[in-house]
């Protein structure tokens, strides 16, 4: 996959490409950050659209940091399989 790639691409005939992945895994981030209650701390008062900007541009970082990883030549898959396929 590319950055460009789309992950959930739309159906064929529609103006939308989908989402991308750069995108997708942001939105995973963000999400994580807002449901454990990310705190921004700042050394000046910041505004709550300015605190949302930073949780957002935290989010894309992460997403940024993901597809670094995944492009690395270092990158290796994990030895364990997902939790969800060992037995119970």
């Amino acid at each position: 996959m590319h950055l460009d790639d789309h992950v959930f691409p739309a159906p064929a005939g529609t103006a939308s490409p989908g989402i991308a992945l750069r995108d997708w895994l942001a939105a995973l981030a963000m999400q994580g950050f807002v449901t454990r209650g990310l705190e921004v701390k700042a050394d000046r008062f910041m505004s709550e659209e300015e605190k949302d900007d930073e949780i957002a541009t935290r989010a894309y970082r992460m997403a940024d940091a993901m597809l670094r990883v995944k492009a690395s030549a270092n990158h290796r898959s994990p030895t364990k399989p997902p939790l969800t396929n060992r037995p119970r």
